[in-house]
């Protein structure tokens, strides 16, 4: 959870909030359209994930309690390369190249 939560200071806007106890994570979104594209994305990757009861704002990580240390550490890799791939989309900057002078 230290490191979901150091992944949630480097990515504000994309994620709202990481809580949980032991295993049961849970990752927070601003919206029901980012959390479902992070799911996906982590679904794509094999990090099986799911949403919460209502929405896909919130979506829940229940691991195995016979994961190993070395699946931790690829499940944590592999959410941060899908945060990188969607804060780029939805909230970086998309600068204008510069345009030389005549």
């Amino acid at each position: 959870i230290n490191r979901l939560k150091a992944l949630r200071r480097r990515f504000p806007k994309l994620c709202v909030d990481v809580r949980g106890k032991g295993l049961m994570i849970g990752l927070e979104f601003p919206t029901d359209a980012i959390g479902y594209e992070v799911a996906k994305g982590l679904f794509d990757r094999g990090v099986l994930v799911a949403g919460t009861l209502f929405s896909a704002k919130t979506i829940r990580i229940e691991p195995p309690l016979t994961i190993t240390q070395q699946e931790l550490t690829m499940a944590v890799e592999t959410i941060e390369k899908v945060f990188k791939e969607v804060n780029a989309r939805h909230f970086e900057s998309k600068r204008m190249p510069l345009r030389k002078a005549a």
